[in-house]
């Protein structure tokens, strides 16, 4: 991405080449977020470097806004070598019409700023909005009422199957059951 710009935010493949995955009426997306990384104690050595130059030549101490000033242009010199680091967040668009991110809150926030971007409007509520409850409470309460059945064990791991062997698993939901 362009040497200048600290992060660059866009859809990648979900799986293969295929930018959405599609499994059982669910919908898989894949956002990827690169940031340029650069390291504080390397950015801070070249500025004290810069700024004992900038005293002797002015045979003053250098004032908080030119100190500033040298920081600025040491990372904007330094950007486009900087490492890039790399995040992939992702995204179930459920065929009942929940969107499960898998990620901070924030991480939902870009997803569903790029897919309004993408598609030029998202009617989106998010669910604590709509229930008196907290989301938690709400999933433990369907938990709860849902049916026991074959296909549906309760556990601290859920583990989802789609075709050509495609797997979602979900760590530490903590869903607590009230048998």
């Amino acid at each position: 991405f362009p040497s200048h710009d600290k992060t660059k935010l866009g859809f990648c493949p979900a799986i293969g080449e295929n930018m959405i995955h599609e499994a059982g009426g669910h919908r898989l997306i894949v956002l990827r977020k690169d940031s340029k990384v650069l390291p504080s104690n390397v950015v801070k050595a070249e500025v004290n470097k810069r700024a004992a130059v900038r005293m002797a030549e002015l045979g003053r101490p250098i004032s908080r806004k030119e100190r500033q000033m040298l920081t600025e242009d040491v990372e904007s010199e330094f950007l486009p070598r900087a490492f890039v680091s790399q995040k992939y967040t992702q995204a179930i668009i459920s065929k009942s019409g929940y969107v499960f991110v898998n990620g901070s809150s924030s991480d939902a926030e870009n997803v569903f700023a790029l897919l309004r971007k993408a598609l030029g409007s998202l009617m989106l509520v998010p669910l604590c909005s709509i229930t008196k409850e907290r989301p938690d409470y709400e999933l433990n309460e369907f938990v709860k009422q849902t049916k026991k059945s074959e296909s549906f064990q309760l556990g601290s791991v859920f583990e989802f199957e789609g075709l050509d062997d495609v797997k979602i698993k979900l760590k530490g939901l903590g869903i607590v059951t009230g048998n």
